[in-house]
């Protein structure tokens, strides 16, 4: 038996149909169908401190995914490379931020997908993590005119 994936929640489910979330999280009401459950989507709820959550379970569910105590942190090796063929200068921070531009676009695009902004809040924590160790003098912020 599988556990709910959201932070602080963790009750047990008992429905595989509701994947990583028990039927509180999942945003699910009571029905007479089959499995007991009206299922929808999305969590019912997208607070600030929802999606804050759900990106920081996100971050962690990446520590085990990719074996690292530390969660994913592959900028540094991404924007290496990618410096490497291009022949940029991008900073670590610098490809964290892009990952937030690319969440922002998303996010205008279509129907509302919460990861969107999950991600996103997830990418901006990332650059300030990364930003403390860099020279802040190597870190340009763009000016929007």
């Amino acid at each position: 038996m599988k556990n709910c994936k959201t932070i602080g929640c963790h009750a047990p489910i008992h429905n595989e149909t509701l994947q990583d979330y028990c039927p509180k999280c999942y945003g699910v009401t009571a029905s007479n169908d089959e499995l007991g459950f009206n299922l929808q989507s999305e969590p019912a709820t997208h607070t600030a401190e929802d999606i804050v959550n759900a990106g920081l379970g996100h971050l962690r569910d990446r520590a085990t995914t990719y074996d690292n105590p530390e969660g994913e942190r592959s900028m540094a090796k991404t924007v290496a490379a990618f410096n490497v063929i291009t022949g940029h200068s991008l900073t670590e921070t610098e490809g964290w931020k892009f990952m937030e531009l690319l969440k922002m676009v998303r996010s205008c695009q279509g129907d509302f997908h919460p990861d969107s902004y999950e991600d996103r809040a997830m990418y901006a924590a990332l650059a300030g993590e990364s930003h403390a160790k860099e020279d802040a003098r190597e870190c340009v912020e763009p000016l929007v005119g």
